[in-house]
């Protein structure tokens, strides 16, 4: 997936870091300069430093191609404006920004935004769950975020349905944690078995993520 941040502070660093390692093609637009080139140096993405609100420039960032587009700045009309040119100009069929005045939101809503995500509510990792399209959702990174700890329901037609974890084909090295059914938690043993429902908690490496979106 080609993913196009908007932004480059916390939030929008940690996404491109942590989506990268998960296999996806990162492109990132920052107006500074100086952060633009720290970036550029850290960062194994394209980056272009201008103003997201320029239509030329996030056509240099690879807009054309991209399939999401996140708008992480500190300032809403430049991640309104980013969105607004993502739909319009350019299709992408995905839009998420940050909102950073909570009377704004709607507003986002109005223009066709996909995901308004609230600055109180702005964890990078609500980022990186909107942005995924696959059952896997992130609880918490650890570390430099190569290991999280992630979340998959068991749906009804789910290959796991009914089977022990001993019988699932985990990648090496991911561990389920817990089992969360109805209101209990289980702390699963390899005779476990997988009902419609459980909420599955796994702690497992970034680069894991597909394989274990394949199993569920």
């Amino acid at each position: 997936m080609h993913i196009l941040i908007v932004g480059g502070g916390k939030i929008g660093t940690y996404l491109a870091e942590s989506l990268q390692k998960e296999g996806n093609k990162i492109s990132l637009v920052e107006k500074d300069e100086e952060r633009s080139k720290k970036l550029a140096r850290d960062l194994e993405a394209l980056i272009i430093n201008g103003d997201g609100t320029n239509v030329e420039v996030l056509r240099d960032a690879g807009a054309v191609n991209a399939d999401v587009l996140v708008a992480v700045t500190d300032d809403d009309d430049t991640n309104l404006v980013a969105c607004q040119f993502a739909k319009n100009e350019f299709s992408i069929k995905r839009t998420i920004a940050r909102v950073n005045d909570e009377s704004k939101e709607s507003l986002f809503e109005n223009i066709g935004v996909d995901d308004v995500i609230p600055m109180a509510n702005a964890a990078a990792t609500s980022f990186k769950n909107s942005i995924r399209t696959g059952p896997l959702k992130t609880i918490f990174s650890y570390g430099d975020e190569d290991i999280n700890l992630n979340e998959v329901i068991v749906k009804e037609d789910s290959e796991v349905l009914n089977k022990t974890l001993e019988e699932i084909n985990f990648p090496e090295n991911s561990i389920v944690v817990s089992i969360i059914r109805e209101d209990n938690i289980i702390f699963p043993s390899g005779k476990t078995t997988l009902k419609k429902g459980d909420k599955v908690q796994i702690l497992m490496y970034s680069k894991d993520i597909d394989k274990i979106e394949k199993i569920f």
